[in-house]
């Protein structure tokens, strides 16, 4: 005999823990005894719900945290959380959610409608202050709320910034601080990132709107910036000889309408750089590259 499953309506199962339990959750009927999971997503069938640590509810309909405590009572061992494309446009329900997790490391809210904040709340580092990697795609989220945002979240590691019609790198309040300090701009804004972003090895940037190397310059700094993707951009040209980008080691380009030899010479100026994806350049026409 087949076990029917009641389908609970959106209301119902808009709080956290109820979508975690409709995906993840063990039967607990007498007449299944086989520990099967509820659900189409089969990925914790061994774990018990306090036990899981990957947890991924994309578009799932979450609106918030639910009941308080409910979430740290029934999974709180949750260290990776993917709530992409959920409809959240606030903070304070993603930051409910997450002061039940202290394990959480790895954050992924692409898709969500965030509404930019004037300033961080008084809660908003200690509870995503150990985050080490974020995923923020197709946000609209401008570059200067991120560098905000990743202030309060000095172990960050790697972030996914792609698709949010980013045109510089550069932030107006670095460029405000060189003129108030008659300093240099190029300057204050390399240490601002670096301040801002200290542990950041990997960045993804795909699918924006940076249209020359200069706005991607400031990122030169960081110290331990390893993987740089900014495939699906705008640069038409790199320099002939590259300066900061001490750690580089792997570079996508793919998809950037570079039409000359020079830029791809010059990336021998970078010092660590291993890997160059440089498919679907008009340079190479119908050749292929790596």
């Amino acid at each position: 005999k087949t076990r029917e499953m009641a389908v609970e309506p959106f209301e119902a199962v808009s709080a956290f823990v109820a979508q975690v339990e409709k995906k993840y959750a063990y039967v607990t009927d007498t007449a299944y005894t086989d520990g099967g999971l509820v659900g189409a997503d089969r990925a914790g069938r061994e774990q018990a719900l306090h036990r899981l640590e990957r947890v991924f509810l994309p578009d799932a309909g979450v609106t918030g945290a639910g009941e308080h405590g409910a979430i740290a009572a029934a999974c709180g061992a949750i260290e990776e959380l993917d709530l992409e494309g959920n409809p959240i446009s606030e903070w304070q329900p993603l930051l409910d959610i997450a002061v039940q997790l202290p394990r959480l490391h790895w954050l992924g809210l692409n898709r969500l409608p965030l509404q930019p904040l004037d300033a961080l709340p008084d809660t908003f580092g200690a509870t995503l202050g150990g985050l080490r990697t974020l995923c923020l795609s197709r946000t609209g989220m401008a570059w200067e709320q991120l560098l905000l945002i990743a202030s309060a979240m000095p172990h960050l590691a790697e972030l996914h910034f792609c698709a949010n019609g980013v045109v510089s790198l550069e932030p107006a309040s670095a460029r405000g601080a060189a003129e108030a300090e008659g300093g240099e701009e190029g300057r204050a804004v390399g240490n601002l990132l670096c301040e801002r972003l200290p542990a950041l090895r990997t960045l993804w940037l795909e699918d924006n709107h940076l249209a020359s190397w200069e706005g991607v310059a400031p990122l030169a700094s960081l110290p331990h910036l390893e993987a740089l993707n900014l495939s699906g951009n705008r640069i038409a040209s790199l320099p002939r000889a590259h300066s900061g980008f001490r750690s580089l080691r792997r570079l996508l380009l793919r998809s950037n309408p570079i039409s000359d030899w020079a830029s791809i010479d010059g990336l021998d100026s970078l010092p660590a750089l291993s890997d160059a994806a440089l498919r679907d350049l008009p340079l190479f026409g119908g050749m292929s590259a790596s």
